[in-house]
């Protein structure tokens, strides 16, 4: 599975809940299911990542992000 770090903003305007994802005070984590079920983005999951503004993780990436966000 990979995961998605996106703009919280941008994310919300695209109908993602941050009460049901993990957040900082600026970004929100999506996985790739979620995105590419979400309605209201379209194309590819690559044109989705590109409407949301967000950057591709796979999942141990995406727990060495964590880590950082955890020790900030």
């Amino acid at each position: 599975m990979v995961y998605v770090i996106a703009p919280k903003g941008k994310a919300t305007a695209y109908g993602f809940n941050p009460i049901r994802h993990r957040t900082n005070s600026t970004e929100m984590i999506l996985n790739n299911k979620e995105i590419v079920c979400n309605q209201n983005l379209t194309g590819t999951f690559e044109d989705r990542v590109t409407q949301l503004r967000g950057v591709v993780y796979s999942e141990k990436d995406l727990l060495h992000e964590l880590n950082v966000w955890l020790n900030k």
